[in-house]
């Protein structure tokens, strides 16, 4: 009986998961996402509502956050 899960913690080495044959076939969940994961992947993890987004930028966000109703951008995330 083996794991099916990884849990990606704050301090992320990439080296760590990609290529390692142990990680193969493994899911994954990000642990505090909030504070790096957003970064990781080259986007900030705050809406800036004076700010404009390109159409890729409110997709990913889209993906990524949490949808509290089907307002329109950036309404329509659940925000602390």
């Amino acid at each position: 009986m083996g794991d099916d899960y990884i849990a990606i913690q704050r301090y992320y080495n990439k080296s760590s998961y990609v290529g390692n044959s142990a990680c193969a076939n493994m899911k994954f969940f990000v642990t505090e996402p909030q504070y790096w994961a957003f970064q990781q992947l080259g986007y900030d993890s705050v809406i800036d509502t004076t700010k404009s987004y390109t159409q890729a930028q409110k997709d990913f966000f889209n993906q990524n956050l949490t949808w509290k109703n089907n307002d329109t951008f950036p309404d329509n995330f659940a925000m602390e």
